[in-house]
């Protein structure tokens, strides 16, 4: 190729250089400006009225679905965790629970036919709330985890008697108005056995007082707690149908250490209310639907956030 040729494609090339250049010379200075728009908007959200820093903390719900040996649902929990209110709902749930789904199917049927996701979905149509984590608990799991946070005393409001066809360490005896402390193995057995004159609807009463004590207790014994959050994650999450990943969990550890310091006691119990057609059919009122929701909605954030200096209480 001669010299003239050479010459030419040069500077046959140098314009499209010059030009690809200066778009993405543009292309970086709207970026730029994008990007200080933005950081500045972000600013701006995280400022309450009087210009202060706030932390944009969100409320939390999570569905736990307790399972047997069978893989058979036997209750579930819904806890709501409102760090920026200091507060955690926890509700109780029967797994003979009606579905408005079909209105026909259990919870517990609906998890034997369609598995933990499917269970999800009826439970936030049925309660009229979103569950962003679901944890399957083992029974193992269950009973390790009230063990870690202390058990719970409880007072019988009458005598409770089961004896078990397996094992006799599967009785269950206490006396009516006497107090007892019990194991997370003891609170699991009262929990599933029929004990309970009212029937399941005692049982599923009786979970919502484990939960709230648990919850409590968790925070009185704050610094155990807080040394046990990452054993009470691994325990919950092994052998676990669940969408609850580490990285959640390290970021719902920073709320919960967070209000472990504020001396709390955050509990707060709201159990089904409804109509029992039969021992295995529980139908859920349109008036606790409607309370649910309620304290759901009381436990929102006001405005964006929560001081840096200080938070709702």
């Amino acid at each position: 190729m001669s010299g003239k040729a050479k010459n030419k494609r040069k500077r046959s090339q140098a314009p499209v250089a010059l030009v690809y250049f200066a778009t993405m010379l543009v292309f970086l200075a709207v970026f730029a400006v994008f990007a200080v728009f933005l950081i500045d908007r972000m600013n701006s959200w995280n400022k309450d009225d009087g210009g202060e820093t706030v932390s944009l903390v969100q409320s939390y719900n999570t569905m736990y679905a307790r399972v047997n040996s069978k893989n058979v649902l036997v209750d579930l929990s819904l806890v709501r965790v409102s760090p920026e209110k200091n507060q955690i709902v926890v509700t109780p749930c029967s797994a003979f629970t009606v579905s408005v789904t079909d209105g026909a199917s259990t919870f517990r049927e609906i998890y034997a036919d369609g598995g933990i996701k499917r269970l999800v979905n009826a439970v936030e149509q049925t309660f009229g709330i979103e569950a962003d984590y679901y944890v399957s608990l083992e029974n193992s799991a269950f009973e390790s985890v009230a063990d870690i946070l202390g058990g719970i005393v409880y007072t019988p409001p009458e005598d409770l008697y089961y004896l078990s066809q397996e094992n006799d360490a599967n009785d269950v005896s206490y006396r009516s108005g006497q107090a007892v402390s019990l194991s997370g193995r003891e609170i699991r057995l009262i929990c599933q056995y029929p004990v309970f004159s009212e029937g399941r609807g005692g049982n599923m009463k009786f979970l919502g007082e484990v939960l709230y004590q648990l919850v409590n207790g968790a925070f009185q014994q704050k610094n155990i707690t807080k040394n046990n959050l990452d054993n009470i994650y691994n325990i919950m999450t092994s052998n676990s149908d669940t969408n609850l990943t580490n990285n959640a969990f390290k970021l719902h550890k920073s709320y919960i250490t967070e209000m472990l310091g504020e001396n709390l006691e955050p509990a707060i119990k709201l159990v089904p209310e409804g109509t029992w057609t039969d021992e295995s059919h529980f139908t859920v009122s349109d008036e606790f639907r409607t309370a649910l929701a309620d304290a759901y909605e009381k436990t929102e954030a006001e405005g964006e956030g929560i001081s840096s200096e200080e938070g709702e209480g």
